[in-house]
């Protein structure tokens, strides 16, 4: 270190390596390291300190290594000479990458030091959360002063042996931690979407989704990144899915868990038990909802903090500093750029885009990408073009770090295929694309049309086509909640600049219409002007050519265009429908029971309403509901029993639905009004569309036994009022909750109507905005009778339990009887508990007799 090898060996300028935040106790090893090879070195403590003394400690460093302080733009902007900024440790939500690169600077991390520690924790806390190891030591001092040896207050305790672990997100971490608690005789369960079936039947793991690894596990453990689309993962929605007695860990990264669910969760004893070692802000404040919770483990980030893990990521570090002095090497480099031909490198990103949004698109993990480059375009070497595409995916499905240099590896491990071609054919030629700067979405292109796909379009969508010489065309294929142009159904019309377009939730404005206007028609004798190049458009490629022809016929949308296929998807496909596999004899796919789709939209110049419910064959039914002008926005959705599915099929097949026909329309012309119900029965399946007329009584009767399963199952009845009487009617309920909340020693069953009543208004007023000033007063009302509705019921548990113990009966059905009171809802799986006790104890008592 200290000689560079561009310089012919003549000596650098001193360099200067700075520390602001550090673990260990001491970095005498480090600073030794450094001494030897001349170069300067010096430590901060500036963890949660602020910005400016971060930029004055190490302002003139050359390399900055960075534990916990957050490296946003402003500060990376205050530290110029900075070349190498590197994080100690894996996760880097603390470090704007983005800005790095703008900036000049390079970032790289430490991948490989710790899995094995980070699993040992996630173990540690799985096993310590189960068996209430915390809470042992409180029970047995407590006790143990009391001269007591009761530890009743603990059970029960599960045994792990037998249960069921679901692990989200199986990278080197998770793969770890199932390894060691299938030895333990656990089964295990994962989420990862992008697992391929061979890695998991290797694994001997049963790959699921999110929602039914939920439902089914013991024990979850979490080990994803944060980002945007995980942040919250883990939210009150997805806690209510969660077993009764399950419990939940994650020492990944905070930010995962939404805290606050989590600590409601805990108090009303949705779920058992959950151990964290990672928080969305650390140091956590004092008045976090998790404290005091006595069925939650909490640890300060102790994940990778081994012995042997900080010996080994302090040797990384070393390397990557001697790599880089030496000659300029970035080891385990992140934000590492190609060098490409200036003519493509703004293709780059489109490339990487597409990529990114196509491998969303899958329902099946991606095997394989094939990318085209067509038209001017493939005059180019476009490898980098199929390598940013394949980057784009990867990142999408993949916990590690995916860049250009990790990119190959990680596609090999998972057995993605990579193959690009090019051809300067086809009708692409001399076109172009532009992506306005706030985004676009992504479809499928076949010869002049353009498809918009958009998640709110339950199952079809609207067509944009080029008709000759009359510019852009739009048209809609029949989706549940139609396309509208200028708030009117897209009958197969032109669109010209300034109209509006509605494709499900998008709103598009037509900026060019593919028509040559008179400022784009040049005079023969005059030179052409180039227009300014767009906003976040790519460079347009210059590709040399015979003559130069500007007829009016020149579509100025398209110059070339990059089609990104999901290779191993499609052609499976193909080859599945030329050469269908022969099923084996009597082998008959299971049918759903019931499946429906139901959309209601009514559009005006003034408003917009959307009502969207859904009930798929694993039995969830959800709904969303847009209301803009009354500014009313609702989502969702719970399980729903298999016998209740198996009724709503045969009322909705007795209403003669299926005898409709597929489409009943009248004309309305300044506003939309439309019904869209489809249903599956077994293995029939009919859709019918009602626009703009009288429904037919049977569709009629089908919608509205679907909005009653709504109304019953999501609780919807409080679509149906207005904001007035929704304010009238949470106020009454909350003043009959706060009553019986008041009430609670007269009658035992008071704790539970309060909490009703209080729930009830929480619903009212879910809609409803500006919140009234009891908002806050009930929230907490509703959270203190759960909590006392909890504490009663784990006192009067353990008095059941002591006098079973004691075979004490008439007393323990005494205090079972007070359980049912207590919790009269015989879906509560605590109510099912106590009636089993009870019936048990009534029948101790006879022999007794």
């Amino acid at each position: 270190m200290g000689k560079s090898p561009q310089t012919g060996g003549q000596e650098e300028p001193k360099m200067k390596v700075a520390v602001t935040d550090y673990i260990e106790d001491e970095l005498q090893w480090e600073a030794r390291k450094l001494a030897e090879a001349g170069i300067e070195f010096a430590a901060f403590q500036l963890k949660h300190r602020p910005a400016d003394e971060v930029a004055r400690a190490a302002g003139d460093a050359d390399v900055i290594v960075v534990n916990m302080v957050k490296m946003d733009e402003p500060l990376l902007a205050r530290l110029p000479k900075c070349r190498l900024l590197i994080r100690h440790g894996i996760g880097y939500d603390n470090v704007d990458v983005a800005a790095c690169t703008k900036l000049g600077i390079q970032f790289a991390y430490q991948p490989d030091y710790c899995q094995e520690d980070v699993a040992e924790h996630a173990i540690c806390l799985i096993m310590s959360c189960a068996r209430k190891i915390v809470r042992s030591r409180e029970v047995l001092e407590r006790s143990s002063r009391a001269g007591q040896w009761d530890f009743a207050g603990l059970f029960p305790i599960p045994r792990m042996h037998g249960k069921t672990l679901g692990i989200v997100g199986l990278g080197k971490i998770g793969k770890h931690v199932a390894q060691v608690l299938q030895a333990a005789g656990m089964d295990v369960i994962a989420f990862d979407p992008f697992l391929s079936a061979d890695v998991a039947k290797e694994l001997r793991i049963e790959s699921v989704s999110l929602d039914e690894l939920l439902k089914r596990a013991d024990v979850i453990t979490l080990h994803t990144p944060l980002t945007e689309q995980t942040r919250n993962l883990i939210n009150a929605d997805r806690l209510k899915l969660m077993k009764k007695g399950a419990r939940i860990v994650n020492v990944a990264r905070g930010g995962i868990i939404d805290e606050a669910a989590l600590a409601e969760a805990l108090k009303a004893g949705t779920i058992a038990g959950a151990a964290l070692d990672v928080f969305a802000e650390e140091p956590l404040k004092s008045g976090s909802p998790l404290f005091g919770l006595p069925n939650c483990i909490l640890t300060p980030h102790l994940g990778a903090s081994t012995e042997e893990a900080q010996v080994k990521v302090s040797v990384d570090i070393a390397n990557q500093f001697n790599a880089f002095f030496q000659s300029g090497k970035i080891i385990n480099a992140v934000n590492v750029q190609l060098r490409v031909d200036p003519a493509i490198d703004g293709w780059l990103a489109a490339a990487e885009s597409l990529g990114a949004a196509l491998v969303q698109t899958l329902d099946e993990p991606l095997k394989g990408l094939e990318v085209i480059a067509r038209g001017d375009l493939a005059k180019y070497d476009t490898k980098p073009l199929a390598t940013a595409a394949l980057k784009g995916a990867l990142a999408r499905i993949s916990t590690q770090v995916v860049n250009f240099v990790t990119v190959s590896n990680i596609a090999k491990e998972r057995g993605i295929t990579l193959t690009s071609s090019s051809t300067e054919q086809g009708a692409e030629k001399g076109r172009k694309i532009t992506v306005p700067p706030e985004g676009g979405r992504l479809g499928r292109s076949s010869k002049n049309d353009i498809v918009i796909v958009d998640p709110m379009m339950s199952r079809h969508h609207c067509r944009l086509f080029f008709k000759t010489n009359d510019g852009l065309w739009i048209t809609d294929l029949g989706s549940s909640n139609a396309t509208l142009v200028n708030n009117k159904p897209a009958q197969e019309c032109p669109l010209r600049v300034g109209d509006t377009i509605l494709v499900g939730e998008t709103l598009l404005r037509v900026v060019n219409d593919g028509r040559a206007s008179p400022q784009q028609t040049v005079q023969p004798s005059q030179p052409a002007t180039p227009p300014a190049p767009a906003a976040a458009t790519p460079p347009p490629i210059q590709a040399k050519r015979k003559t130069q022809k500007f007829g009016i016929r020149r579509l100025l949308l398209i110059e070339a265009v990059v089609i990104v296929i999901a290779f191993a998807v499609w052609l499976p496909k193909i080859r599945a429908w030329r050469n269908p596999p022969r099923p084996p004899p009597f082998a008959v796919a299971p049918a759903p029971v019931l499946e429906v789709e139901y959309e209601k939209v009514q559009a005006d110049s003034s408003n917009i309403f959307r009502h969207h419910l859904s009930l798929k064959a694993d039995g969830i039914i959800s709904v969303q509901i847009d209301d803009p002008a009354n500014n009313r926005h609702v989502r969702k959705e719970k399980p729903v029993d298999k016998d209740y599915l198996k009724e709503l099929a045969r009322t909705i097949v007795e209403t003669g639905f299926f005898d409709l026909d597929e489409r009943y329309e009248g004309i309305q012309p300044d506003a939309l009004e439309s019904w869209d119900l489809s249903v599956t029965v077994g293995r029939r399946t009919h859709r019918t569309r009602v626009i703009n007329r009288v429904e037919p009584e049977a569709f009629r009767n089908a919608r509205e036994i679907v909005e009653q399963a709504g109304k019953n199952e999501l609780g919807l009845d409080a679509m149906q009022f207005s904001t007035d009487k929704l304010l009238q009617m949470a106020q009454e309920a909350y003043l009959l909750g706060r009553k019986l909340l008041d009430e609670r020693e007269i009658k035992y069953g008071n704790l539970s109507a309060a909490i009703r009543s209080l729930k009830e208004a929480e619903i009212y007023l879910e809609t409803v905005e500006p919140k009234p000033e009891y908002y806050g007063e009930l929230i907490s009302a509703k959270s203190d009778a759960e909590r006392m509705l909890n504490e009663k019921y784990e006192d009067q548990n353990f008095r059941a339990s002591r006098a079973i113990r004691l075979r004490e009966w008439e007393q323990a059905a005494r205090e079972l009887q007070i359980i049912l009171e207590l919790v009269p809802d015989r879906s509560d799986p605590r109510n099912s508990d106590a009636r089993k006790r009870l019936l048990d104890v009534q029948s101790r008592m006879k022999e007794k007799k």
